[in-house]
């Protein structure tokens, strides 16, 4: 076996730990702030820079994002796309 393989291998794995336990950690924070998680709001934006850093939208425009998805939420309105 490759000892690179391994190394990268164990790597990967601490890595993907350590994700999962942030993204459990802003999940249980974003259900303090607003709610519901942002998975549930469908926006590709959103998703794709926090779930598999495809994209990088800045925090401003994720809180921006997030006031209307709060707001049609509170007024029992579909999420659509902000």
């Amino acid at each position: 076996m490759s000892t690179e393989l391994e190394k990268l291998f164990n790597m990967r794995k601490k890595s993907a730990r350590q994700n999962f336990e942030a993204g459990q950690e802003f999940d249980r924070e974003m259900n303090k702030v607003y709610g519901f998680s942002y998975s549930d709001t469908d926006d590709d934006f959103i998703i794709d820079t926090l779930d598999y850093g495809i994209n990088s939208i800045s925090f401003e425009t994720f809180e921006a994002k997030m006031k209307i998805y709060k707001e049609r939420f509170d007024n029992d309105k579909p999420f659509g796309l902000a």
